[in-house]
This record gives structure tokens, C-alpha cells and sequence, in this order.
């Protein structure tokens, strides 16, 4: 659960890629599709979907009964990479046409549940979170990957309640800093399974990820390579990483 988007990639160099198929969604099912053969995306998007991405996501061989049309047009937004590798986002429709595509879990069709597991690329929304407990029984092992803008300090608390609704939570380091004011990864994760997180996932970047359940510790290791495109990265890691949990019938 979370959103498609047709992104307008800008590159330091001037290179555009137009109305490429992105978004939170997209990402986590492509990956988990490595080891499920039964994915869906449940997002909002437009009536100009059909026909945009047909063909990318038959390719992953992934459901589409999730897609609920909630607009004439899908999320588009502009993505304009600086040469430091830092980006802005910003909706080419606004940010009321954003909030208006937002599913929550009472919009599940009923074909794609019970589900083995959910993927959630969430903020701390009182709507969808709602709307979770009422079908928590029927969404199987979850991974809450925290969306960028909800980490921060202010947030923290109603973050922390929700742990107890999960099995995996996930973040990178530069957003642990924000949300908690600690940027060494062993102190983050320490800290988060204080405050009641089940298992941690914490994402290092070129440094892999560093997973704990505040017993064992697991620091997951990518080959050595340079880190070329952020967006969709930790989607992807955590849209993998939660089906070959559930593949391996790991439990907490």
C-alpha cells in the first residue's frame, strides 16, 4: 500500500525522463515479485492510468484489482536531482490532488485478502491507521517502511504507538536523525527496540542495512558498488526484503 507515480526525472546534466513509472508502490512490488508470484498494489491513481503502465507492471506479473480510479489524472510529479545527489519532489497537480489519491485499508478489494503480507509506505495518517486495526487480522506479516517527511521529533510518539501493529519497521539513517537526534547506527537501533519496535530494518545505503529484533543482529551487506539513483531504493529493499521474510515463515 502506498503510491503510484509517473515521475519527470531531472538529472544535474539536463537529461529529462518524462512521465517514467515510479512511486512507493511500484517499487516494493517490482522487487517482491522476486519471490512471490501473487503481488498487488492497492494506490490511488487516474483514469489516464490504463494504458500508461500496462505493460511495466504485466511484466512483474503484478494484480491490478488495487488500482481504484480516484481522479481524471495519476500522481505526476517533478524529481530534480542536484549534483550532490540531494533531489526535490514536487506534485504537478498540487498537494490537495496528492491527498486525494490516498487509500486507506478499508479500500482493499476483497479478492487480494487475506494477504500473507503488507507493505506499507505510510506517515502517521489517523485515517489509514484507523482503518488498519479494523483489518489488521487479514494483512498478515507487515512491513512499515516511514515515509521521508513524517521523521521527525514531533512525531515520534504516535510513531512508537504504532509499533505494536507491526512485525517490521524501516527507515534510513539520515531519517532516524531527524526523528530521534541519533545518526550512529547501533545507537538508533537500540533505541527504536526500546521504544517497542518488534524487528528494525535500518538502511544504511552503500553501507546495506542493519537488521535487529533486540537480540540477534543482522547487518546485511550489498557488493561493493556506487549508489547512482536514490528514488525507489528502499522501497525496493523493503518490498523484497518483507516477502522473503514471510517466504522463509519467520516470525518474530
Amino acid at each position: 500500500m502506498s503510491n503510484v507515480i509517473l515521475d519527470d526525472v531531472q538529472y544535474p546534466d539536463g537529461t529529462l525522463h518524462p512521465r517514467t513509472l515510479g512511486g512507493a508502490a511500484v517499487y516494493a512490488a517490482a522487487a517482491a515479485s522476486m519471490w512471490w508470484a501473487q503481488i498487488g498494489i492497492v494506490a490511488g491513481v487516474g483514469s489516464d492510468f490504463d494504458g500508461t503502465a500496462d505493460a511495466a507492471l504485466a511484466r512483474y506479473g503484478i494484480r491490478r484489482e488495487g488500482l481504484i480510479v480516484r481522479d481524471a489524472n495519476t500522481i505526476q510529479s517533478k524529481l530534480t536531482y542536484q549534483a550532490d545527489g540531494e533531489r526535490s519532489e514536487t506534485p504537478v497537480f498540487g498537494r490537495e490532488h496528492f491527498a486525494r489519491l490516498q487509500l486507506t485499508p478499508a479500500d482493499i478489494p476483497e479478492v487480494l485478502l487475506p494477504a500473507a503480507g503488507t507493505y506499507i509506505f505510510r506517515d502517521t495518517w489517523l485515517d489509514f491507521w484507523s482503518a488498519f486495526q479494523s483489518l489488521r487480522n487479514n494483512l498478515g506479516t507487515v512491513m512499515w517502511e516511514l515515509q521521508s517527511d513524517a521523521a521527525q521529533a514531533h512525531n515520534l510518539s504516535s510513531i512508537t504507538l504504532l509499533f505494536r501493529q507491526v512485525e517490521l519497521f524501516s527507515l534510513n539513517v539520515a531519517e532516524a536523525d531527524r526523528l530521534l537526534g541519533i545518526s550512529a547506527p547501533e545507537s538508533i537501533v537500540t533505541h527504536l527496540i526500546g521504544a517497542g519496535a518488534p524487528v528494525v530494518v535500518l538502511r544504511m545505503g552503500a553501507d546495506g542495512a542493519l537488521v535487529s529484533n533486540g537480540h540477534e543482529q543482522l547487518h546485511v551487506k550489498p557488493p561493493p558498488s556506487p549508489v547512482v539513483d536514490v528514488t525507489g531504493g528502499g522501497n525496493a529493499f523493503c518490498g523484497g526484503f518483507s516477502c522473503r521474510v514471510v517466504s522463509a515463515a519467520w516470525r518474530p
